[in-house]
């Protein structure tokens, strides 16, 4: 499920026992707000962009609160990105569209819609990629729309877990994003 190629700690922080949930959390076998410390100081990430991985790191073990406590005031796409996605988790839906909003057409949009797209086709869902990825572009909307429409229906498991592995793709696109981009 590897959508990008990332630093090998990176990689042990999100492969972590057990997928992020869509909602808060927490879930078991999460790293600690020290050891993604840790790790970031071993990866050796561009300086212009720690605390933005750092933050969706921290979201990714859900650690909510730190990892708002940094993107709050963080008014660039890649901070705005990172916070919407973390009110969509919390759930906050109206909130998560107001920062989606506020993205715009974020740069690695692109690069997630095929690799949702070559996830969905494998997966043969062709209804949910139709409604996340439009015309070969990302819909954050609509993935707020497909979590809170499964946060209402608790038997819709094979949807939830379809989402959660795209959350992941979503949070690896995003760190490759991070990680290449030039600031």
């Amino acid at each position: 499920m590897h959508s990008t190629d990332l630093p090998e700690a990176l990689e042990y922080v999100l492969n972590r026992p057990g997928m992020a949930d869509l909602g808060p959390g927490p879930r078991m076998n999460i790293l600690s707000r020290a050891e993604i410390d840790h790790t970031l100081e071993r990866v050796g990430v561009p300086h212009d962009v720690t605390e933005l991985i750092r933050a969706l790191l921290l979201l990714w073990n859900d650690h909510h609160d730190a990892a708002h406590a940094i993107v709050q005031d963080c008014e660039t796409p890649d901070g705005n990105l990172i916070h919407a996605i973390l009110h969509r988790r919390e759930p906050d839906y109206s909130n998560a569209r107001y920062w989606f909003h506020r993205v715009g057409a974020h740069a690695c949009f692109a690069h997630l819609a095929r690799q949702v797209e070559h996830f969905l086709t494998a997966e043969e869902n062709p209804s949910l990629l139709h409604e996340l990825v439009k015309k070969g572009q990302w819909d954050p909307e609509a993935v707020i729309s497909a979590c809170q429409r499964v946060s209402k229906d608790r038997h819709q498991v094979a949807e939830r877990v379809t989402l959660q592995k795209i959350q992941e793709i979503e949070t690896r696109a995003l760190l490759h994003h991070l990680l290449t981009s030039e600031m």
